[in-house]
């Protein structure tokens, strides 16, 4: 899925202007409501989303409106691959549907940019957005223990995990044991000594859930979700599978920060100039000079 089309997401300088000015108080609003980006990069997050769907040639349904920047699924799911290096189709399509509750098939550049302040955000932000991930196509907003399990293996595939025998240990440094005999008490044979990936990570989610409402009744609400998630590593882990790593998210983001400006002077004769910080800067007069 991953393309070549995002190398280059400039724009002409005289567009980029143009659309900044059009933009400049929408993304002062924004700015005051969040104090993950700042002002410059949210005018850069914009001035992006324009160029993915200028090369997605995404436009307005009546062919007499004026073009409107919206982002279909596929368009989504080739930027965030490409600029965040998610290559979970899964995870990507989870992602759209949390951004776009109301199902309308597209994403606006307010929701693209409160996407990415959610992925920026605190754990909690972060959890909020992967629970509206995970039950985006329910009714109920509620996650089951199968959902779990299911989300379980993803993770231990996701980390290269093919032997549970004795500790199953996950990206985060952090271990659980598993039971080495699960697998052959539920084929009911005791020569399998090795337990199933769908046996490891249902002992994973049991270890999990212990103790917990929802270990006992099986349905997972989003308060306690929340509550678990503060409380325990591994579920955060788990949560936060479907998201960017925070070093490719931070790597995408540094890609339009403002380089330092140097600090400027003026002339104030013609030996010597006075910096800003008001220290004179004595000009040596050349010994050929006339003076």
């Amino acid at each position: 899925m991953t393309s070549n089309i995002y190398r280059d997401t400039t724009l002409l300088p005289s567009k980029a202007r143009h659309l900044q000015a059009v933009w400049d108080a929408r993304v002062r609003a924004l700015a005051r409501k969040t104090p993950v980006f700042d002002e410059y990069q949210l005018q850069a997050l914009y001035l992006i989303f324009h160029k993915l769907c200028e090369t997605h040639e995404w436009w307005g349904s009546a062919l007499g409106k004026s073009r409107s920047d919206r982002l279909d699924r596929a368009g989504f799911l080739d930027a965030c691959s490409t600029l965040l290096d998610i290559q979970d189709d899964a995870a990507l399509d989870a992602l759209f549907s949390a951004l776009d509750p109301d199902n309308r098939r597209y994403l606006t550049a307010p929701r693209w940019v409160r996407g990415l302040v959610a992925m920026q955000g605190s754990d909690t932000e972060r959890a909020q957005l992967c629970w509206r991930a995970l039950t985006s196509r329910r009714e109920a907003q509620v996650l089951t223990r199968s959902d779990i399990s299911t989300y379980a293996k993803a993770m231990f595939v996701d980390a290269g995990i093919d032997n549970f025998d004795g500790f199953c240990k996950v990206r985060t440094g952090a271990s659980h044991r598993v039971d080495p005999l699960v697998g052959a008490r539920q084929l009911g044979n005791p020569s399998h000594s090795r337990p199933s990936l769908a046996a490891a990570a249902q002992e994973f989610v049991d270890a999990m859930l212990r103790g917990t409402k929802a270990g006992k009744e099986g349905v997972l609400p989003l308060e306690e979700y929340l509550e678990i998630v503060s409380k325990r590593p591994l579920m955060t882990e788990l949560a936060l599978t479907l998201l960017p790593e925070r070093a490719a998210l931070d790597a995408f983001l540094a890609t339009f920060c403002p380089q330092p400006r140097q600090p400027r002077t003026r002339k104030v004769g013609l030996n010597s100039t006075l910096s800003r910080s008001g220290e004179s800067r004595h000009t040596p007069v050349s010994p050929l000079s006339d003076s």
